[in-house]
Order: structure tokens, then C-alpha cells, then sequence
């Protein structure tokens, strides 16, 4: 709805079961699910990545304090860098579900087609757009 609204603006933005009845009319049950793969990927890979992140920092810190437990500040800050680093890894597939999701709503005429994430990211990557 939201890419609905920016991509044809003055108009009213229809509502949700409007707008997927048209999606499914115009393109089919699978036009709900563009972007799927792409927010499923970053999930695992952003969620993975902050995880093993801080416990790889919690665990040198622990070692660095002489096998101490490590206070709330080195805690948040351990959080914190694994939680930026993690951002940085997960972003291209943020990139790729938006570019899924904007791509159907594009005209005939602008739209790329992209398949997939991995398509969309083959043309990230290759293309300069």
C-alpha cells in the first residue's frame, strides 16, 4: 500500500483486500508472495549473523576481563557492534525486497522482471542501474 501510494501519487490508495484482489486478478496468487524470499533471507542471515556476532564479542570479552563477567556497558556495546555489523551483512537483501515488491507495482515498460532474490541480486551486483 505504502509503494502504491508513492508510486501513483493523487490517488486514493485502495484498500487491503482491494489491493490483493487486483494483484491476484491482474498477476496471479503468486504476486502476494514477491518479496518472500527475499525478507525469509534476510531474516536468516541478519538474525544468524547478530547472534553468532555477539556471542563471538561476548565471548572475547570474557576473556579479555580475565575470565570475569563483563559489565552491562561492555554487554550493550558487544550488542551494538554485532547488531551494526549484522545490519551491514542483511541489508542487500533489503534492497532486494524492495525492488521485488516495487517491481510489480512499476509500469510494463519500466519493470526489470526480476525472478528472485538471487536474480535481483545478479542484477545488483552485475548492472550499475
Amino acid at each position: 500500500m505504502q509503494l502504491f501510494g508513492q508510486l501513483n501519487p493523487g490517488k486514493p490508495v485502495p484498500s487491503f483486500p482491494n489491493l490483493l484482489k487486483s494483484m491476484i486478478k491482474n498477476e496471479g496468487i503468486t504476486s502476494i508472495y514477491k518479496g518472500v524470499d527475499a525478507a525469509i533471507g534476510r531474516q536468516m542471515v541478519y538474525g544468524t549473523a547478530r547472534i553468532g556476532l555477539h556471542r563471538t564479542f561476548s565471548d572475547m570479552l570474557v576473556q579479555w576481563n580475565d575470565g570475569k563477567p563483563v559489565n552491562f556497558g561492555m554487554k550493550t556495546l558487544s550488542g551494538m557492534a554485532s547488531g551494526s555489523i549484522a545490519v551491514c551483512i542483511g541489508t542487500p537483501f533489503d534492497i532486494a525486497l524492495v525492488r521485488l515488491q516495487s517491481d510489480s507495482m512499476a509500469p510494463e515498460s519500466e519493470r526489470r522482471n526480476y525472478k528472485n532474490v538471487f536474480d535481483v541480486s545478479a542484477k545488483f551486483t552485475i548492472y550499475t542501474e
